[in-house]
């Protein structure tokens, strides 16, 4: 999602950074408990391993690193990639966490502005969504054929035209995991499309009088993102432009274990859903799965703003009970605007008909939890979320929270998985939303955690049993 105010010092350092690209940097160290330092570039990127804490840390090179996606790759789990912003950086590693490799996401023929969003295919591939913003709107595509080590530099258009009018805005991709040959390894495509995007002080004085309005959009890519189809609307009703609970936002795909292809978004105190059986040619009319109460916008105290905007997915894991179930997990406010929760549903029936909400969060206290994303591994079944957390602290201090169910959203257990709680400032753009990804019992949740008005990645090595 474009950020409201533009970080400056995010485009200084674009400008002036100057690391040493996609060099291999192994861990020292010889004790399991003390931290092993993975040093890249002086005054540019450090990875640290908390190895008793099964923790990567990842800090720099700017002070501002937010808006994560992450994906474990279902070709060779050992291999996992990263991408935050700004600037658009992303970061893999091939040995489970051994070493790493780094680099900016680089584009020899448009503008780089953000909203990074990660999938990857049964092959390997690795592909890389964002958006175009500072000239011209768009939403762009490049694909890693060597597992996320190295991207290519030039991306492939999957809406780009010249300037800000329309503006092109938050895309999620998801890869086709089935086993339907007619669409395995398609990749899926969901953003917004904002008629002018409001709430950019020039922009605002250069359109006074636009009619602003939202809508999601959708494309997809059937030759592992050489080329993306032309983008068809999803919703019904346009939405407002104001980047608010009025505005169609939070579109993300999912694939069923046919090769059905399901998108969620939230407007309105909404959570919609649509769903296509032919590969996304065509879609159904958006149904309503479920309120959301309060509306996607949230005020968290501390933040500059939050969403609980809905996460889809879907089991497709061949063995499990509840193979072919839709998940749909998110935020909001029913049980008061100073306790938001997490909260799922779910479907048996290919979206017909959905449960009611059950509660992620097994917390009993009237304190915040926020900024969800969702993971369903295509080899178990089993469902993460992971979300911040302040169950256990008192004022805005904040943890993060990895939350597990291995019996289809029924029951959940949660566990504390940030090294040590840290308080935000809504001085600072803390960014709209975090990432998860499981694959092969391999968990992989990567958060934000702010400090003296600097953000540090972290990465949880989180591992089934028996599946290390």
């Amino acid at each position: 999602m474009f950020m409201r105010m533009v970080s400056w010092w995010g485009i200084l350092c674009c400008v002036l950074l100057t690391a040493n690209a996609c060099k291999t940097h192994k861990t020292t160290g010889k004790s399991p408990k003390k931290e092993k330092e993975i040093t890249f570039t002086k005054n540019s990127l450090k990875i640290t391993e908390i190895a008793d804490k099964g923790l990567i840390k990842i800090q720099g090179p700017t002070k501002t690193l937010e808006e994560l996606s992450i994906v474990v790759n279902p070709a060779n789990p050992d291999y996992w990639t990263g991408g935050a912003q700004v600037p658009l950086f992303y970061f893999t590693t091939t040995d489970n966490g051994k070493t790493w490799k780094y680099d900016r996401i680089k584009n020899g023929n448009t503008n780089v502005l953000g909203d990074p969003a990660l999938t990857a295919d049964k092959d390997g591939n690795v592909y890389m969504i964002y958006i175009g913003g500072w000239t011209d709107s768009g939403i762009y595509c490049q694909v890693s054929t060597d597992k996320g080590v190295t991207f290519p530099g030039k991306s492939t258009d999957v809406l780009a035209h010249k300037g800000l009018i329309p503006f092109e805005d938050k895309a999620y991709p998801c890869a086709d995991l089935s086993d339907n040959p007619e669409t395995q390894n398609n990749i899926y495509v969901a953003w917004t499309q904002f008629s002018r995007y409001r709430g950019i002080s020039y922009m605002d004085a250069m359109y006074k009088g636009f009619k602003d309005s939202s809508i999601i959009l959708f494309s997809r890519s059937t030759d592992r993102g050489k080329t993306f189809s032309k983008p068809i609307r999803l919703d019904t009703k346009a939405g407002s432009a104001t980047d608010d609970d009025h505005t169609n936002e939070g579109a993300v795909p999912a694939v069923g274990p046919n090769g059905e292809v399901y998108v969620s978004w939230a407007c309105d105190e909404n959570i919609y859903f649509v769903k296509s059986t032919d590969g996304g040619k065509t879609f159904t009319k958006p149904i309503i799965a479920t309120n959301i109460v309060g509306g996607w916008e949230i005020d968290i105290p501390g933040l500059d703003r939050c969403n609980g905007m809905p996460v889809i997915g879907c089991d497709i894991a061949p063995k499990s009970p509840h193979k072919g179930t839709i998940y749909i997990n998110w935020a909001d406010t029913r049980n008061g605007t100073d306790n938001t929760d997490i909260f799922i549903i779910k479907s048996n029936d290919g979206g017909q008909t959905w449960s009611k909400p059950i509660k992620v969060n097994q917390d009993d206290t009237k304190r915040h939890q926020f900024l969800t994303w969702m993971s369903v591994d295509p080899t178990t079944g089993y469902i993460y979320c992971v979300f911040y957390d302040r169950s256990r602290t008192k004022g805005n201090a904040t943890e993060v929270t990895l939350a597990i169910s291995r019996d289809g959203g029924q029951t959940w257990t949660n566990e504390i998985i940030s090294e040590k709680p840290f308080t935000p400032y809504n001085t600072d753009f803390f960014g709209d939303y975090i990432g998860i990804s499981a694959h092969s019992g391999r968990v992989r949740p990567f958060w934000m955690h702010w400090e003296n008005h600097q953000s540090t990645l972290y990465i949880k090595k989180y591992d089934e049993p028996g599946k290390k």
